[in-house]
């Protein structure tokens, strides 16, 4: 079973602003969704609240502190090994996808196998979440693939240990 992050990150690691995406980049939503469509993906309460909703085709698994939670159509998890735990247990395409925030990343990062990226040409001032420092633990490069839109120039990276 192979765990991996999937992140779109600015020059600086940048994540998010306000629990929201900095971004739009069509390409890399569409990359996403191919990419983590029909596996499990794990993410924190704060990114599911600020996405609004359980990604279709897809098993959700919450984390969060608070064990009264219930999220119908979910499973929620209290701690990353419950949620690797469960995660194990439903995923059946043999990857795992560990999708935000920024303090759920860090959790699962030395845990990791792959590290998906898209890393945004661009600088984001007034960011107030990051990736965490990643390059000295992913250093083999698996695929690298250029590309832009009207706006931003990306390449989408597949990493490994």
């Amino acid at each position: 079973m192979k765990l991996s992050l999937i992140a779109a990150i600015g020059k600086n690691r940048e994540l998010g602003k306000n629990n929201e995406l900095l971004w739009h980049i069509k390409e890399d939503m569409k990359h996403f969704q191919e990419t983590t469509k029909g596996h499990v993906v794990i993410m924190g309460l704060r990114t599911f609240q600020s996405i609004g909703k359980l990604l279709p085709e897809r098993k959700n698994i919450i984390l969060s502190h608070d064990p009264s939670i219930e999220i119908e159509g979910a499973y929620v998890a209290t701690s990353p090994e419950e949620a690797l735990e469960t995660a194990r247990e439903i995923e059946e395409n043999g990857e795992i996808f560990v999708i935000g925030g920024a303090m759920v990343y860090s959790l699962f990062l030395k845990k990791a196998d792959r590290l998906y990226l898209t890393l945004i040409d661009a600088v984001f001032d007034g960011a107030d979440v990051f990736f965490p420092e990643y390059k000295s633990i992913f250093t083999k490069i698996i695929s690298s693939k250029k590309s832009r839109d009207e706006k931003y120039s990306y390449t989408f990276l597949v990493l490994e240990k």
